[in-house]
């Protein structure tokens, strides 16, 4: 039986791969995603910074938590460049976009958030992309379709 969960630190990301660690994380992975179909992903603090993610979960806290009658005044005809409320279909979904591109506070402040989530999405990417899906890859022995 494997451990749980699996952990990337900085120093296993910058390893070489192919080395004995990147194939026993490789296998982790794989065996992982057969067993179970999904593992969780402890990352070390060095790896994405906790003042970033802090910032990141204040800062859509703070968005999410206006009062709904705040967040309906942000509406458009424009799918997806306004406030999407809640759905029968999809009761725990909302979503934001930005509409008043004219109003410089409006923009301003959707731009540091959006700077925010872009950034830590990077972090992320590299991390999913770039090093898991590779395993995987790998792991199958079809690395040559990897890209």
């Amino acid at each position: 039986m494997m451990k749980l969960p699996l952990e990337f630190s900085s120093e296993f990301l910058v390893s070489k791969q192919g080395s004995e660690e990147w194939k026993a994380m490789r296998n982790k992975v794989r065996e992982a995603c057969q067993s179970y179909g999904c593992f969780l992903l402890l990352v070390r603090e060095e790896t994405i910074p906790i003042n970033l993610r802090e910032e990141m979960v204040m800062t859509m806290k703070g968005l999410f938590d206006l009062l709904e009658q705040t967040k309906q005044k942000h509406k458009s005809t424009n799918s997806f460049r306004a406030y999407q409320g809640k759905s029968p279909n999809f009761p725990l979904s909302e979503s934001f976009g930005i509409d008043s591109s004219d109003q410089i506070d409006a923009a301003q402040a959707f731009t540091n958030l959006i700077e925010i989530m872009k950034l830590m999405s990077s972090k992320l990417m590299d991390l999913n992309y770039f090093t898991i899906v590779k395993m995987i890859f790998e792991s199958f022995g079809i690395e040559k379709h990897y890209k």
